[in-house]
This record gives C-alpha cells, structure tokens and sequence, in this order.
C-alpha cells in the first residue's frame, strides 16, 4: 500500500504525468538499520546489477542520518531508471504512525522568516548519490549497466509522511527537483495529499521569486507570508504545510 501511495503522488509531483514509466521490474530489499529501523529499497533497475552497489553506504548514511537530524523514522529508497530518460531517486521520510521528528518542523530563520528546513533531506539525496557511485565505480565487468547511458538527467522526490495532528488522517507532501552536477536543487513548488476518501491534493509555490535563494542555497523553504495582502483573511496554499506538523497553522 506504502508504494502505491507513493506513485500516486508521483504522478502529481512528476511533470511528464503518466508518461514516465519505469524501466525495469521492482525488487524490494528490506536492510535493517543499526537503530532498529528500516530501509526498504525499491529498486526498478536490472535485478542483476543490484549486488554491484555497496548497500553499506545506505545502511551506515541512513543511520547516521538518524542521530544527526534526531530521527525516529523509517525510510524508503526508490532507485527508478525511467523511459524519459531521467533517473528518479525518491527517499520517502516515513512517519505513519510516530510522527516526524521535530528536526523536519517548520522552523524561523536567521531573517525571522518560517520556513520548512531541508538539510536532512539534502543529506539523504547524497547518501543515494553516493550509493549510485558505488556501482558506477565498481570495475566488476559483469555488472549489468546499460541503463547507465541512458540516463540523460537524475531527478528526486523527498516525501514525508505523518498522521496530521489537526485530523488524524495521513498525510503525504513532496518536495522535487534535479541534479546539478552532484547538487540536489530544489524546485519552488511542493504538493501535499490528503490521504483520506478525498485524496485532496493541495499545490504550494514560494510565495515570492525572492526566496529561491534560501531554498537553493541555504535548503530553506520559506512558507511565508502565508496570508495574501492583495486578500486579506485568506490564506495561501503554503498554510496546508502545517497540516502536516502542527494543530494550528501560525497566525
């Protein structure tokens, strides 16, 4: 069901809809973390070639990931070769039923300024980076690599997920973007799903061109001002982040 909700939102998130297809059967690994968590890999690459990537770099990245950031979550790993030519990775924070940890809240930056703090995700996108190294590296010559050249463009999804303390409902938002070089660069746009009957999806873009510097450099999404000043009393879409989090979205 976990990986079922997580194409669905792709296909929300992903600009190429339902023209991206993957390349190859899933395989999912289980690896325990040294926390007594879980990283479930899901991997739509040649099953073959999966022994060629060092699985230690998930297992210790994750887990130190986990003490850095004070995480209390399992992750999944998605590892997606696609028909448009663009290698998806997605890491999905997973917090169904514990919630996420209080390092991933919105948070104020050094201007005043709230925002949604992204440098635990950065991180998790270069352990990722670093794993696909490890094959790219491996001089084994029998390991299966002709998807490799055709991957004009590696692409990402960060995804949390959490029970929203204001309806007990679960909750889904993604963040995307792309590689520059070995940089994750993420995009000014994220979206947020209601996982009830209603399956609501809610669209948030910065709310001012003047902020892309923040997200990109200092991996800081701002969520203000969450109100309008051309509409006083109604509230941008950025104020759904905090369904995520919190009870009460700030004033």
């Amino acid at each position: 069901m976990k990986r079922l909700l997580v194409l669905i939102i792709s296909l929300f998130v992903l600009s190429v809809g339902l023209f991206a297809m993957p390349l190859y059967p899933l395989t999912v690994t289980k690896l325990p973390l040294s926390n007594g968590h879980t990283l479930e890999l899901n991997f739509f690459a040649p099953k073959e070639s999966l022994p060629f990537f060092d699985k230690s770099i998930l297992t210790n990245g994750f887990a130190q990931l986990s003490k850095i950031y004070n995480l209390s979550n399992d992750f999944s790993v998605y590892f997606t070769p696609q028909n448009t030519k663009e290698l998806l990775f997605v890491v999905s924070f997973d917090g169904l039923t514990s919630g996420l940890s209080a390092n991933l809240h919105p948070t104020t930056n050094a201007a005043g300024l709230r925002g949604l703090p992204l440098a635990a995700p950065r991180d998790a996108l270069a352990i990722i980076q670093s794993w696909y190294k490890s094959f790219l590296a491996n001089p084994n010559p029998n390991k299966s690599d002709s998807f490799v050249p055709l991957m004009l463009k590696t692409t990402f999804i960060v995804d949390y997920s959490a029970t929203a303390p204001i309806t007990g409902g679960g909750v889904r938002l993604a963040m995307h973007g792309s590689f520059q070089d070995d940089t994750p660069v993420f995009g000014p746009k994220m979206e947020l799903m209601q996982l009830d009957a209603s399956f609501l999806t809610h669209h948030i873009e910065l709310a001012s061109p003047d902020y892309l510097d923040s997200l990109q450099n200092d991996y800081f999404y701002i969520l203000d001002p969450i109100s309008d000043p051309a509409n006083p009393g109604l509230k941008r879409e950025s104020v759904t982040v905090y369904m995520l989090f919190d009870k009460t979205a700030p004033k």
